[in-house]
């Protein structure tokens, strides 16, 4: 039941973030943006934090709306009592199931956004430093197995998210190792490493894998300009070919296509957060 919770909540950050689409007037489908303009877009991006999926006043409408909104509330108290029952619990550990660490990475995920999401709900600073704990307990995994890339993936958001959600909460030592390890862990290996047979999947593979690396690569974009930019490019250039694909027209009541099409709309709408490129937006009508 709580699982089921998080995912409206969940669903309930991404529509709030993303607002109404805007039409893109200047980029046709699929977006033929240079990287210079990526580039560019990523120079320009407002500074400060939180930037994924909501801005400040974004999660502080969150609090407010919990307290007059009866439906609202009921889902915030599900989500603070999910963060509080986490409260004494270990934090994840890197045990892989046969070659994947795919759970564990979904594990974090929730519990990252639960611990996240309840500071922002109710101001309790235990929330984020219990969500600091389990990001450092990630952080220090020797890797997210690129090996099975949607690990990384998913590790990867995770990260982003706290990492952004509770910049200014977060330790200086706790933020330097986070954001280390998104970029050396996570964002950088398709470019330095051969892990990224992905980057043009026609599964669900590249919608998850391009949006963990989007996120992480938003996150962290004013220490990684360069990063980001091409990070953002590729998964521009790549995720409409996806979309277009047979292969990728999983039956929607499935796992798999449920988890693709929410990293999927994470990733544009992540996009729309931190810049609003027109790019991004034309991108997610192809969904």
């Amino acid at each position: 039941m709580i699982r089921r919770w998080l995912g409206v909540f969940a669903l309930t950050v991404l529509a709030l973030a993303a607002g109404t689409a805007v039409a893109a007037e200047m980029f046709g489908y699929p977006p033929a943006t240079a990287l210079d303009e990526v580039r560019q877009r990523v120079d320009k991006a407002p500074a400060g934090h939180p930037r994924l999926l909501a801005d400040k006043a974004t999660l502080a409408g969150l609090r407010k709306a919990a307290d007059s909104d009866p439906w609202a509330q009921m889902v915030a108290a599900a989500v603070v009592r999910e963060a509080e029952s986490l409260a004494d619990a270990e934090p994840v550990q890197r045990q892989l199931q046969g070659r994947r660490l795919l759970g564990v990475s979904r594990r974090a995920v929730g519990r990252v956004l639960a611990l996240a999401a309840a500071y922002h709900l109710t101001g309790d600073l235990r929330h984020a430093a219990r969500c600091e704990r389990e990001m450092l307990a990630a952080a220090e995994f020797s890797n997210w197995n690129p090996s099975h890339f949607l690990d990384v993936g998913e590790m990867t958001f995770a990260l982003a998210i706290g990492y952004d959600w509770l910049f200014e909460q977060l330790t200086p030592e706790g933020r330097k190792q986070i954001r280390q390890a998104i970029v050396e862990k996570g964002v950088r290996l398709p470019w330095e490493t051969r892990y990224n047979g992905w980057v043009r999947a026609s599964n669900n593979w590249g919608q998850v894998c391009h949006g963990g690396m989007t996120a992480g690569a938003l996150a962290v974009l004013e220490d990684e300009p360069d990063l980001a930019a091409k990070t953002v490019h590729s998964a521009l250039q790549n995720l409409p070919c996806l979309w277009g694909s047979r292969a990728a027209a999983l039956r929607p009541a499935t796992d798999k296509w449920t988890s693709a099409r929410s990293c999927s709309t994470a990733t544009a709408s992540a996009g729309h957060t931190t810049w609003a490129p027109k790019a991004i937006t034309a991108s997610s009508r192809g969904a």
